[in-house]
């Protein structure tokens, strides 16, 4: 696989913390972290720390946080 450096990623440090991601991936996780990953596939909001999600926002003009809710 060839990998290259993007706006969002720079690869080596990855590369590094990682080694072989297939084996990286099917390494075990805790429970809670799995099910924190799911929930954010089905809502489609970046997993991260504050600091990323406003990082994300101001880069990709996009909101992501959870708004105030719509009266009744």
């Amino acid at each position: 696989m060839t990998a290259t450096d993007n706006g969002l990623v720079t690869v080596s440090p990855l590369w590094e913390m990682a080694g072989d991601w297939q084996l990286f991936l099917a390494g075990s996780a805790a429970e809670e972290q799995i099910n924190e990953i799911r929930m954010h596939e089905r809502t489609g909001k970046p997993l991260g720390s504050e600091g990323l999600v406003d990082r994300l926002e101001t880069f990709l003009d996009r909101p992501f946080k959870r708004g105030k809710p719509w009266p009744k």
